[in-house]
């Protein structure tokens, strides 16, 4: 129960109802209202206590007691006021203890999220300085492959890769990536070139999907293709083609390679890791090429 004023006030007015009870001019109909309207002003008006005040009764139709029912009734407001009072003062002290721990709570919770704080403050700073790392590195990537864009033009491709006519009369975007991963490997710029197949792979993989109109299955709830490692599970489990055991065998091969290069930042791809997957590399891109149904196209057109 909350008071509703203020707990000094409300001792005070309790006191003086307690003198006024030995008052030599007491009046118990004049105390009785005059308390019954403090207490409704201390406890609320629904409050219990105005209704203990309101049961005593000063007085009574026997004349040989009514000295003596007054006493009794004096005795029994006594009782009653100090009994509120206490209840304000042990009222008043419990809340006091409880906006103690509440406060001593606020001030934990304070210096617990204060520590947290000042531990995700260098993690965070790490991550902003490794993001601007991965955006400097790829900026440059981005730098090295528009040189190479330049000299496509002029630059023989030469079949050390793989023979870019594997890809001819496929799509245009699709030479074009092959493009520029046989003239990273040519140039020494491995990681690169890792890059490059791994985006030409999964495009060929969609193309594979595409031809057949089962799109769907590589598409998340978002509409978008999933990326090349849902993309492979998938292609090998499909049941509207066979992919070959060689192919099989050679695709966790190719992408152990094609993800370190695209997502590792600590690995630099060299010529001799490339030259491992090139012959698997011939395969895989023949193969797809073939599921996709370009060399049917091919056949057409001739």
């Amino acid at each position: 129960m909350n008071l509703q004023i203020e707990r000094d006030i409300a001792i005070k007015i309790l006191e003086d109802r307690l003198r006024d009870l030995n008052s030599y001019d007491f009046d118990s109909k004049v105390w009785k209202d005059r308390t019954i309207l403090d207490i409704k002003q201390i406890f609320g008006q629904y409050s219990d206590q105005w209704l203990q005040v309101s049961s005593i009764h000063f007085d009574t139709f026997v004349t040989a007691e009514k000295q003596k029912k007054l006493i009794e009734a004096k005795a029994t407001g006594k009782k009653l006021l100090s009994s509120y009072i206490d209840f304000i003062n042990e009222h008043s002290n419990i809340q006091q203890e409880k906006a103690q721990i509440e406060d001593e709570t606020l001030r934990q919770k304070y210096r617990e999220l204060l520590n947290d704080w000042n531990d995700f403050v260098p993690q965070y700073n790490n991550l902003l300085k490794e993001h601007k790392n991965t955006q400097q590195e790829k900026e440059s990537l981005y730098e090295k492959i528009t040189e190479l864009e330049l000299q496509l033009s002029k630059d023989k491709l030469t079949v050390d890769l793989f023979p870019i006519e594997i890809l001819s009369n496929t799509r245009g975007y699709l030479e074009n990536v092959a493009k520029h991963a046989i003239l990273c490997y040519q140039n020494g710029l491995f990681d690169a070139c890792l890059v490059m197949l791994r985006k030409l792979i999964e495009a060929l993989i969609i193309e594979c999907f595409e031809a057949h109109e089962v799109e769907a299955k590589i598409k998340g709830g978002d509409g978008y293709y999933f990326y090349l490692n849902e993309l492979i599970g998938i292609l090998l489990s499909e049941t509207t083609w066979t992919i070959t055991r060689n192919s099989q065998q050679a695709f966790p091969r190719i992408k152990k390679f094609a993800d370190l290069s695209a997502h590792n930042r600590r690995f630099n791809a060299k010529k001799h890791d490339i030259e491992q997957i090139k012959d698997d590399l011939r395969i895989v891109i023949e193969e797809l090429v073939h599921v996709a149904k370009f060399d049917k196209q091919k056949k057409l057109e001739e």
